[in-house]
C-alpha cells in the first residue's frame, strides 16, 4: 500500500512554513467539518454476528456470499434506524455552528423534496433532483440557507492561514490556496489572522473570473479609494486563460484564495453564480476545463502552481476522498497545468485508505499520510516555530 510508515513532520513543517511557498494547500469538504461535533442522531444497534452466521448456515452461504449478508443485514438496520428517528435534517443543517458534512447536506436536500432514491443518499443526485424540483435560484438559495451563519474555522483553516501570515512576512510572492467548499471558513481565518486576500470563481454561463477582496486588502496595499477602485476594475469581465493579476514588483503580495467549485457568498452585484454541485453543472464544468484547464483556472493561479515557470509547487491535499471521480478529474487537471518535472511530489492527508485509494494513490507523484486532521494540524503547530504560530504579530 502507499503510505507513508509515519509521517514526516520535521519536512512537512519546513514546506508549510516556507518563505518560497513549497506546498499549495488544497482543501476539500472534509477541511471544514474536522473538529466539529457529529450531528447527534442516534445510531443504529446491529444484530450480533452469532445470529447472522446462524441464518448463514441455515440458508448454506459462506465465503463472500455470508460477508455480503453481514453487509446487508447492517444496511437494513441503518435504514430502519434512519426512518425511525428521521430528524429535520434543514433544521440541523442550517442550525449547527459548522458547515454540512456531504451526508448531511444530501439528507437536507432530498428531505426538502421528499427525495425517494435509494439510501443512504449520494448527494450528487439529489441535488441533482434538488434543482430540477426547486429551480436553479431557489436551490441556490437553500444551499446558502444551509451555509449561512458558518462563522468558526476549524483547525485546519487556522493552520492554513497562520501559514499564509508567516509568507506574506517574508517574501516577495503571492499565496496561493485553492479548495472546493462553498463555505467561507477560510476567509474567516484569514480575517483573524489579518491576512489580505483575493478571492477567485468562476461563473457558470458567461466564464468570467468573479474577484472579491479582504476588508483589509485596500490598506494593505496601500492605495487610495479611487486607486483601489481601479485595481478591482482591471480584475473585471475577464476569461480564465487571460486573468492576470499585477505583477507583485509593483506591489505587496497576497493570498489568492481559488474556490474551483465556487461560492455561495459572491462579490456584491454578481449574477452569474459559480457553484458546481449536481450531475449537470460537473458535466459542463468537464467539458469546460478541456485537456488544459484553462478554461476553468485562472491563468494567474496557473502562474503560481508554477511559481512563475521557475519551478513546480506540490500540492497538500486535506479533507479529500480520491474515490470520487470528479476528485480524481479535478486533481489530473491540477497536475497538467504544471510542468513536466519529476521532483514535484504532493501530500495526502487522509482519515484512512480503503482498497481503490491504495491502488490509485500508487501513482509515484502523491505521498499518503494517513491521520486525523485535527491531529495533522495540531502537530504542524507543535513543532512550529513560536513565532510562525504566535497569535499577537499581525502582518502591518
Amino acid at each position: 500500500m502507499p503510505v507513508l510508515p509515519s509521517i514526516p513532520y520535521a519536512s512537512l513543517v519546513a514546506d508549510v512554513l516556507a518563505e518560497n511557498q513549497a506546498l499549495i494547500p488544497f482543501l476539500g469538504a472534509g477541511a471544514s467539518i474536522a473538529g466539529s461535533p457529529p450531528s447527534a442522531t442516534p445510531s443504529a444497534t446491529y444484530p450480533p454476528d452469532a445470529e447472522v452466521e446462524e441464518l448463514a448456515v441455515r440458508w448454506g452461504l459462506s465465503g463472500a456470499a455470508l460477508e455480503h449478508l453481514k453487509q446487508g443485514i447492517r444496511e437494513a438496520f441503518d435504514l430502519q434506524n434512519y426512518e425511525n428517528h428521521e430528524p429535520d435534517w434543514m433544521d440541523i443543517a442550517g442550525h449547527k455552528p459548522y458547515p454540512p458534512s456531504a451526508r448531511e447536506l444530501a439528507n437536507a436536500l432530498a428531505a426538502n423534496v421528499s427525495y425517494r432514491g435509494s439510501w443512504p443518499y449520494s448527494l450528487l443526485p439529489v441535488s441533482s433532483y434538488h434543482e430540477f424540483v426547486r429551480g436553479r435560484d431557489p436551490h441556490r438559495k437553500d444551499l446558502e440557507s444551509l451555509f449561512a451563519g458558518k462563522t468558526q474555522p476549524l483547525p485546519t483553516q487556522d493552520l492554513i492561514a497562520r501559514a499564509a501570515r508567516h509568507h506574506l512576512r517574508n517574501t516577495r510572492r503571492d499565496y496561493l490556496v485553492i479548495t472546493t467548499n462553498y463555505d467561507q471558513l477560510i476567509e474567516l481565518a484569514f480575517d483573524a489572522a489579518k491576512v489580505p486576500y483575493l478571492v477567485l470563481t468562476v461563473g457558470r454561463k458567461q466564464h468570467h473570473v468573479a474577484v472579491r477582496t479582504s476588508t483589509s486588502l485596500q490598506s494593505w496595499l496601500e492605495l487610495s479609494a479611487s486607486d483601489f477602485a481601479d485595481f478591482e476594475d482591471g480584475l473585471k469581465g475577464k476569461q480564465p486563460a487571460l486573468f492576470t493579476l499585477p505583477s507583485v514588483a509593483t506591489r505587496k503580495p497576497v493570498a489568492v484564495l481559488y474556490k474551483m467549485h465556487g461560492c455561495l457568498f459572491p462579490p456584491p452585484g454578481t449574477t452569474d453564480d459559480s457553484i458546481i454541485l449536481s450531475d449537470e453543472d460537473y458535466i459542463a464544468f468537464l467539458k469546460r476545463q478541456g485537456e488544459s484547464g484553462d478554461g476553468v483556472i485562472p491563468a494567474a493561479v496557473t502562474r503560481l502552481m508554477q511559481n512563475d515557470g521557475q519551478q513546480n509547487t506540490g500540492f497538500l491535499f486535506l479533507g479529500y476522498s480520491f474515490s470520487d471521480w470528479n476528485v480524481r478529474a479535478m486533481y489530473r487537471t491540477i497536475i497538467d497545468q504544471r510542468a513536466l518535472t519529476k521532483d514535484v511530489r504532493d501530500y495526502a492527508v487522509v482519515s484512512w485508505v480503503n482498497d481503490f485509494e491504495s491502488q490509485y494513490l500508487s501513482q509515484p507523484t502523491i505521498n499518503v499520510c494517513v491521520a486525523d486532521l485535527v491531529k495533522f494540524a495540531g502537530e504542524i503547530k507543535r513543532r512550529a516555530a513560536p513565532a510562525a504560530w504566535a497569535d499577537t504579530p499581525s502582518l502591518w
